[in-house]
């Protein structure tokens, strides 16, 4: 199990980034280049949206060209390709990646965690209790996603038989409409499109997914490939400098209403009222352990990932 910010790059000599240790974040250059992200229309994307509108990118040194991608692995196939060098992914695609074989990446920040209020299981209104869900259709976004992992693991801690519950992808936007034709009896939200649900059709949920063994739970960082990082590490300090101001500001709805609307079909009032996830100022390979846990709990995940060598310090100083 990691033990906290420990450092990644196997072979490299040296006080730089990937030396098993961090360092003192020092003065930055005074131009250290572009940076090419891949963002996706959700809040996990609005700290780093903050950070280029504030100036907290230029400030350290780097200039800021971003595209946006429906997924987060969508992102992922572009940046392996060469026409980016960082995006946001969900941890769990990334634990499944890095089973698989199918990159080497490592997590530059860690972007968002979930709340027991920011991500919640709507429910129709014959379901009373978590017992109801028997038998039932539950939307979880995507097959194998940290929503059907949180929801699987919520009803396993309720003694409730699965075996009949049948798992459904449906995207988040339409998850309260689902439930209102009655395709589905529950889904996985998260925001804007919780509030969204919950003002439109008067959803309500029954059972608390992200709370007790999943309470605060790691759902997404930015990656990049570990050769960019290793061949770029002025790029990357000076990337996680920026996003510690960026990530301090996104936990405030005022600073959201500033750069969401310009990312999600959302309004300035909509944003005071959404659920906000936690956004951490610092990585820790302790908290992110939690993930690859639960997955082979869930038995969605069998390979021992060495997450300390996953994720790289948060520059001290920062």
């Amino acid at each position: 199990m990691g033990t906290g910010m420990t450092a990644v790059g196997a072979g490299l000599s040296g006080c730089g980034l990937l030396n098993g240790s961090p360092t003192n974040a020092g003065a930055p250059p005074a131009q250290v280049g572009e940076v090419r992200l891949g963002m996706q229309a959700t809040t996990v994307a609005a700290s780093a949206k903050l950070a280029e509108t504030k100036g907290y990118f230029a400030k350290q040194g780097i200039s800021i060209t971003s595209e946006i991608f429906g997924a987060g692995p969508v992102a992922v196939t572009a940046m392996l390709s060469g026409k980016i060098d960082m995006c946001v992914l969900n941890y769990v695609s990334l634990f499944q990646g890095l089973e698989k074989k199918t990159f080497d990446l490592v997590v530059v920040v860690d972007a968002n965690e979930a709340t027991e209020q920011s991500c919640q299981l709507l429910v129709s209104k014959d379901i009373k209790s978590p017992t109801d869900l028997k038998g039932k259709n539950i939307g979880i976004h995507a097959a194998g996603s940290v929503n059907e992992l949180l929801v699987r693991a919520t009803l396993t801690d309720h003694n409730i038989d699965q075996s009949a519950i049948k798992y459904l992808p449906v995207q988040f936007p339409d998850v309260g409409q689902a439930i209102a034709k009655g395709q589905i009896s529950a889904g996985v939200v998260i925001e804007p499109y919780l509030t969204q649900a919950q003002q439109q059709h008067g959803l309500t949920s029954v059972m608390p997914i992200v709370a007790g063994s999943t309470a605060q739970f790691p759902l997404a960082g930015w990656v990049a490939k570990r050769e960019w990082a290793e061949k770029n590490q002025d790029k990357v300090k000076a990337f996680q400098r920026a996003m510690v101001s960026a990530q301090v500001d996104a936990a405030s709805r005022d600073e959201l209403a500033n750069v969401l609307p310009g990312l999600v079909k959302i309004d300035r009032k909509e944003v005071m009222l959404l659920q906000l996830d936690t956004f951490p100022t610092s990585n820790s390979s302790t908290r992110l352990e939690r993930v690859p846990n639960l997955m082979r709990s869930q038995a969605a995940l069998t390979a021992q990932i060495d997450v300390d060598r996953l994720v790289l310090p948060t520059p001290t100083g920062a």
